[in-house]
């Protein structure tokens, strides 16, 4: 965990969002949609819900899957969220690593928002 401080309101309404049941989990990217039906990652449910951004196609990755990517501000990082995000939002590097990784493990989203609640 780092020192960066995300801001409450934001980290209150990720966690419902994760909690909610509206998204299907995914991994690899921030979104990838199949036949109209989309996955996020942790962090694709965060730019979702809070980033008025520019959501990006990168094209098809396996099996009739689009990846989509987000441009926000001037930035993109791929599979990441981009800086300029990262300060809207009050999110480190660090701790976008960390939750990057617990999804890519297979951490379930109430997991992941169990760990914002008590870590962010």
């Amino acid at each position: 965990m780092s020192d960066a401080k995300m801001k409450k309101a934001v980290k209150k309404r990720w966690i419902a969002a994760l909690r909610s049941g509206k998204y299907r989990q995914g991994k690899a990217y921030l979104c990838k949609t199949y036949k109209g039906r989309s996955k996020f990652c942790c962090l694709g449910v965060l730019a979702h819900e809070e980033l008025d951004g520019e959501w990006q196609e990168l094209g098809e990755v396996g099996e009739g899957n689009t990846a989509w990517n987000l441009y926000y501000k001037g930035d993109e990082a791929l599979g990441l969220l981009p800086k300029e995000a990262l300060i809207e939002v009050g999110l480190s590097d660090i701790d976008q690593d960390e939750l990057s990784g617990m999804n890519e493990r297979g951490r379930s989203f109430k997991e992941i928002a169990d760990w914002i609640e008590e870590n962010l």
